[in-house]
C-alpha cells in the first residue's frame, strides 16, 4: 500500500502526500523507509537531524531544510524525502513556552505544498495535533514485532554456536526486545 502510494505520487506529481511511520524506538522505522525508497528506486533526500558543528538541530532549522528541500529537490520527479524523528516540529507544550514553538498553520501549510512525497517517522502519535495527523496521506505503525519474528531475526544475528536454544527462546519471549536491541 505504501509503495503503491508512493509511485502514484511520483507518477502523477502529486503534492502534500506524505506518509507517517510511527512506533517505538528501535522497531525499524528509517530501516523501512529505505527499504521502500530502494524499491521505488528513487533518490533520496534526508533532512539532517544535526547542525554543521555537531549539535542537534531545532524544528524550525528542519521545517526550513524541509522547505528548501522540497523547492529545490525534485529536478526529475523520482526523488523521496526522509523526515526522521517529527516530534522535533512538536515539541512537548509542557516544555516550550507557547511563542518559541512552531505555529501549527506553518506545518499544516508546509504539508499541504509539498511537492516531494515525503516519509516521516515518529515515536508516537500522542503529540500530533489532528489538524496536522489529518495531513497524512496514510499512516502506518510499525510495532514491536510478534514472538515468532523477534525469534527469526535472533536465529539470523545469533549463530547457533555462541547461544543455545534455550536462552534464545528466553530472549524471543520478552515482549519489549526490538530488533534494533537485537
Amino acid at each position: 500500500l505504501m509503495s503503491n502510494c508512493l509511485k502514484n505520487a511520483l507518477q502523477t506529481q502529486a503534492k502534500g502526500t506524505h506518509i507517517l511511520l510511527y512506533g517505538p524506538p528501535g522497531t525499524g522505522k528509517t530501516t523501512l523507509a529505505h527499504e521502500l525508497v530502494r524499491r521505488l528506486g528513487a533518490g533520496l533526500y534526508e533532512i539532517r537531524k544535526e547542525c554543521r558543528n555537531g549539535g542537534n538541530s531545532d524544528g524550525e532549522a528542519r521545517l526550513e531544510s524541509f522547505n528548501l528541500c522540497q523547492l529545490l529537490g525534485n529536478v526529475e520527479g523520482r526523488s523521496l524525502v526522509l523526515f526522521d524523528e517529527l516530534e522535533d516540529l512538536l515539541p512537548s507544550a509542557r516544555l516550550v513556552p507557547a511563542n518559541q514553538r512552531l505555529h501549527k498553520g506553518w506545518i499544516c501549510e508546509s504539508l499541504e505544498k509539498a511537492e516531494i512525497p515525503t516519509l516521516w517517522t515518529s515515536n508516537s502519535l500522542g503529540g500530533i495535533d489532528p489538524a496536522i495527523l489529518r495531513r497524512f496521506t496514510l499512516t502506518f505503525e510499525v510495532a514491536i514485532p510478534p514472538r515468532k519474528t523477534r525469534r527469526k531475526i535472533l536465529d539470523q544475528y545469533m549463530p547457533a554456536s555462541a547461544v543455545g536454544e534455550a536462552w534464545k527462546e528466553r530472549v524471543a519471549a520478552l515482549e519489549s526486545l526490538t530488533p534494533a536491541l537485537i
